[in-house]
């Protein structure tokens, strides 16, 4: 299991968003020789979502290297991506769950807001458009150039 996996996941679970958790642990049950201590303990946790949440908490921490933020960043906005193309959540669900997972991560200063920034304030940017400060095709072209392609937002709201 990498740090980055179990960061991802540890940030889904602590939303409530548990698809993909069981398959993904399963996998690492069938492919692990021997299986770690940290699959071990969350196989036999996999019901007590807060229990695994800890676990993984504590397996990140106890890292041996520094986690890749951007691969963990990059693997929440596919996620997203993909709940947005199943129109399973529109543009200002997804922005909240965006604002809410940046929460899960810290505030603004305690994460690198090069990489973090879209998801922090993607809210912002939807609140802008709500409230007529920009237009809603700016918000879109925005919410479309970073969850379709990868393009971070441009912090300066209120130019095309």
């Amino acid at each position: 299991m990498t740090y980055e996996e179990a960061y991802y996941f540890e940030i889904l679970l602590s939303l409530g968003i548990t698809e993909g958790y069981e398959e993904w642990l399963n996998n690492y049950l069938e492919i692990e020789n021997p299986i770690s201590d940290v699959v071990l303990e969350l196989s036999f946790n996999t019901v007590d979502i807060p229990k695994s949440i800890s676990i993984l908490s504590n397996f990140r921490y106890n890292r041996e290297r520094k986690i890749d933020e951007k691969v963990v960043c990059e693997n929440l906005r596919l996620y997203l991506k993909d709940k947005y193309k199943s129109k399973s959540a529109d543009e200002k669900e997804i922005s909240i769950l965006m604002y809410r997972m940046a929460n899960i991560i810290g505030d603004p200063e305690s994460f690198n807001c090069k990489i973090w920034n879209s998801f922090y304030y993607m809210s912002d940017y939807c609140s802008l458009a709500e409230n007529h400060n920009i237009s809603f095709e700016q918000f879109k072209k925005a919410f479309y150039d970073y969850l379709i392609d990868g393009k971070d937002l441009n912090m300066n709201f209120y130019k095309n």
